[in-house]
């Protein structure tokens, strides 16, 4: 008897393990909200329209409808042609091309999604324009330690002056953010130093928070101290991946091949993928005269007999790259 009773109770107990929650307790509120994927509008600013279609092609949604032109002063108009009044809003806008006018049109999107009402706009720049203006950087070491040069007048009264009286000395060393060079028309120029050099990179950050922007993804950002700039989530992806597999794939010999960087920034970047293949690296450090041109250039390492692979993160006027292939 106890038996039956026992395999009775056991036959209960997995009948009501298999009803369901709503069927035993009726009149109990189950007060948890169902889970619903955002939804997702994506914008193309000018700059690369081809990169935004993909990017919804891949997603399976359509592009989002959006005017841009100019006024006759080459003034930037954007008008959303579609509502985001609580969309999650990405804005697609690379800094390349014309960037001052694709950085204020993306300015003037994100900032006309915003007083739309979306919900979340995101800011999603490939190439993050004026990256390489991250810091005050010196031109000329010799006024950045607060020496005074004086070319082209040994013997003169005021160079003898100079090293004959401490106090002379002192007063021309005050003078420490110029470099004092004789002309040809016997004064002196002044070359000054980055003293006065803005944080470019600094800026544009403020700009884009200030537009409205609650979040970034970029790429490869040319300094990485540039996500410390914002106030807000940013995501820095990062290419080696792709790299990676663009290598394995496409170059045969890559086994006896070597990673060079152009120059002595990137030996970092050119180190992780090194690493990441088991293959040596190597790197070049450049002296330049003044932007976009290099005096020289000093290869470190032992590129003979091997395919040498060139990694940066930006290419401009191609100069550092054409000259690092040639060494």
């Amino acid at each position: 008897m106890p038996s039956t009773v026992a395999g009775s109770k056991e036959k209960q107990l997995v009948s009501l393990a298999n009803t369901p929650v709503e069927l035993l307790l009726p009149n109990l509120v189950l007060d948890v909200p169902a889970a619903r994927m955002p939804n997702i509008k994506i914008f193309s600013g000018s700059s690369h329209p081809d990169l935004a279609q993909r990017v919804v092609d891949r997603l399976g949604i359509d592009l989002g409808k959006v005017v841009t032109k100019k006024f006759s002063n080459l003034e930037t108009c954007v008008e959303i042609g579609e509502s985001v009044r609580g969309e999650d809003v990405y804005i697609v806008q690379s800094g390349c091309g014309e960037i001052n006018d694709n950085l204020m049109e993306m300015l003037i999107m994100i900032n006309a999604c915003k007083i739309a009402s979306a919900a979340r706009v995101t800011a999603v720049i490939p190439c993050f324009p004026y990256a390489r203006q991250d810091k005050k950087d010196k031109r000329n070491d010799a006024a950045h330690n607060g020496n005074v040069v004086i070319e082209g007048m040994k013997g003169s009264a005021e160079n003898e002056l100079y090293e004959s009286d401490p106090q002379h000395r002192r007063k021309m060393k005050f003078t420490r953010t110029f470099v004092f060079a004789h002309n040809s028309t016997g004064g002196l120029s002044q070359d000054h130093t980055y003293s006065r050099a803005p944080i470019s990179a600094k800026l544009v950050a403020n700009m884009l928070s200030v537009a409205g922007a609650d979040h970034i993804i970029t790429m490869d950002l040319h300094a990485s101290q540039i996500q410390g700039f914002f106030d807000i989530p940013v995501d820095n992806l990062y290419a080696e991946p792709a790299v990676l597999k663009w290598i394995r794939e496409n170059i045969l010999e890559w086994g006896n091949s070597i990673i060079v960087s152009p120059d002595a920034g990137g030996a970092k970047r050119v180190t992780s993928i090194a690493d990441r293949l088991n293959i040596e690296f190597a790197l070049i450090h450049k002296e330049r005269k003044k932007a976009n041109e290099v005096a020289s250039m000093v290869l470190v390492g032992d590129v003979k007999d091997r395919v040498a692979i060139l990694v940066d993160d930006m290419a401009d006027t191609c100069g550092t790259i054409c000259h690092a292939a040639e060494k």
